[in-house]
């Protein structure tokens, strides 16, 4: 939790906006459930450390939660966002071997 109040105060101070946005996402659920925008490191803290309960969820749920600075103009194609996943298998290192999928 200090190196995300570190890294708000950073971004806050250098950011050429007013204020920086932070996206919050449950790590146990999926399709965009449980997702908040939110500019109050005090409420980020709260909902991560289950102090409070995540106000985009009816029942409140114990899990972990990932928390990015948000971009607020991504890269889109064809107006919809995406994502990269990308597979990385190490299979040695004498000599060095490496499967990307």
């Amino acid at each position: 939790m200090t190196d995300l109040r570190n890294n708000f105060a950073h971004n806050q101070y250098n950011s050429k906006k007013s204020k920086v946005t932070y996206i919050v996402k449950p790590d146990s659920l999926a399709q965009g459930n449980g997702i908040f925008l939110t500019r109050n490191i005090d409420l980020i803290a709260d909902i991560v450390t289950n102090v409070k309960p995540n106000p985009t969820l009816e029942e409140p749920v114990g899990c972990g939660y990932i928390v990015q600075q948000y971009i607020d103009r991504p890269h889109l194609i064809d107006d919809l966002k995406y994502d990269l996943r990308i597979y990385v298998f190490l299979y040695g290192v004498s000599p060095l071997r490496i499967y990307l999928h």
